[in-house]
């Protein structure tokens, strides 16, 4: 494919993957996380000081009638005395350019949180475009579009990244962006990725000091080390800037590295559930990440527990940078599991602190699926059916839902944190929500299964006609 074609196709997957995003990210729930720092970022673009001294926080309260959100953790004293909020530098940066064209080129005048929304919408689109353009390189086109179309709407990236202005869609786009450059042996790029992620949370760090230094021992070169670890450094200087600025610290994890934000980072808030003390308590905080009926990565991407065994089988088949990535990820997950309890809040469906983990792990288990068994081609359909139709249906729900986190005035298709080893979010839906669920999940199903009917078909008519069933089993997708 000639590089004008690939960038055709993934401007593409872009803009289609921009547009389901934008017409189903929530248009009447408040996420106290996205909002305090869009109120930064709105004060930043409209008055070009980040002080909220004087901000009249009752012109926000139309938004939602009678609800009084508190956000006294997140907004606290900063440099100088100055009221500031206690988020990521990425976080409040990335959408002061939405706030500002809103207030002067649309003419819009006081805080709403639409322009936060629609930026977490455009970052995670453009990480999904990067994936792609990473995996169409070593599959075939349709298998490269399929994987994506699985990692963007049948998981958290759909409910979760693209959904409000957390730190996910700056670090989600950091590590797809990683991923690309280091495919391109962009060295460079991959450290100004490292650095766009690590704004958005700081322990991205290790993943971007694994990669270049994994691949600059796997090759026995110091070249993807020394371009990948200057460029993030010179990011990781400029985050302590901004947090200077802000708040008066040093720290380049910017609100998070200073109280009330550390407090915060870490869960001991005092009003949630935090670690615990003891090596049980941390242990069921890790297996929490993974397992947890309402916050474990394998039970809301139960496709992992296939493609994670293959990335192992075929560990010397893969490129040497998607292992390497891999390996960051996993390490993030250790480093994410000592540091926060696992549940990572209320107001959300799915998981969101194993996102990181899984953008890592995305390639190597596309790359490791290239060569899937036939007798499981059905199975992993079936698997994502479930989980994209469940995804569907909380996209869907949520864009219409009214309320704050978890005390909504219309329903919400999450549950508290508070029950995230004791129930599930999707059966509970199934249970309480009518027929509504139950047809977001049969349509899927019928989706998937006609379209993996019509793959297979295709692989077996080549085989007859002497083609290789195989590559026309990958151009198929």
């Amino acid at each position: 494919m000639n590089p004008l074609a690939l960038r055709t196709r993934g401007f593409v997957v872009f803009v289609g993957t921009l547009a389901v995003y934008l017409a189903t990210y929530p248009r009447h729930v408040i996420n106290a996380d996205a909002f305090s720092a869009t109120v930064e970022s709105f004060r930043i673009a409209t008055t070009g000081k980040p002080w909220l001294d004087g901000f009249d926080w009752s012109a926000v309260a139309h938004i939602i009638p009678g609800y009084h959100l508190d956000l006294s953790p997140w907004v606290a004293a900063g440099a100088g005395g100055h009221a500031v909020a206690f988020r990521s530098p990425g976080a409040t940066i990335a959408s002061i350019p939405a706030y500002w064209i809103d207030a002067h080129l649309l003419g819009h005048h006081g805080y709403h949180f639409a322009p936060g929304n629609v930026t977490a919408c455009l970052l995670t689109a453009l990480a999904m475009a990067l994936f792609f353009l990473t995996v169409v390189h070593h599959v075939r086109f349709g298998a490269a579009l399929a994987a994506t179309l699985v990692l963007a709407f049948a998981t958290p990236m759909w409910s979760v990244s693209a959904a409000f202005l957390w730190t996910h869609p700056i670090t989600v786009l950091g590590i797809a962006g990683m991923a690309w450059a280091a495919d391109r042996e962009r060295w460079w790029l991959v450290g100004l990725f490292g650095g766009i992620g690590l704004w958005g949370r700081l322990h991205v760090a290790v993943i971007v000091a694994i990669l270049g230094l994994g691949v600059a021992v796997w090759r026995r070169r110091p070249t993807p080390a020394v371009r990948a670890g200057v460029v993030s450094t010179v990011m990781l200087v400029l985050a302590s800037v901004y947090s200077h600025w802000l708040y008066g610290s040093w720290n380049p994890a910017g609100g998070y590295g200073s109280a009330p934000g550390e407090a915060l980072a870490t869960g001991n808030t005092g009003d949630s559930p935090v670690i615990g003390h003891g090596a049980v308590a941390l242990l069921m905080n890790h297996l929490g990440l993974w397992i947890a009926p309402d916050r474990g990565v394998l039970l809301f991407t139960p496709v992992l527990l296939i493609l994670l065994p293959l990335v192992v089988l075929r560990w010397r088949e893969l490129p040497d940078w998607s292992r390497v990535l891999a390996v960051g990820g996993l390490v993030y997950a250790l480093v994410q599991g000592q540091i926060d309890g696992f549940t990572g809040g209320s107001g959300f469906f799915g998981y969101r602190l194993m996102l990181e983990p899984l953008m890592c792990a995305a390639p190597a288990c596309v790359f490791a699926v290239r060569r899937l068994p036939r007798r499981l081609h059905y199975p992993v359909a079936m698997v994502v059916a479930v989980t994209w139709g469940a995804f569907t249906y909380a996209a869907l729900t949520e864009r219409n839902s009214v309320g704050l986190r978890d005390t909504p005035i219309h329903p919400v298709p999450y549950l508290p944190m508070e029950v995230a080893w004791t129930h599930n979010a999707v059966v509970d839906d199934l249970r309480a929500q009518g027929p509504d669920l139950w047809l977001c999940l049969l349509a899927a199903v019928v989706v998937c299964y006609y379209v993996t009917e019509r793959w297979r078909k295709r692989a077996e008519s080549a085989a007859v006609i002497g083609e290789p069933a195989e590559e026309i089993a990958q151009a198929a997708g």
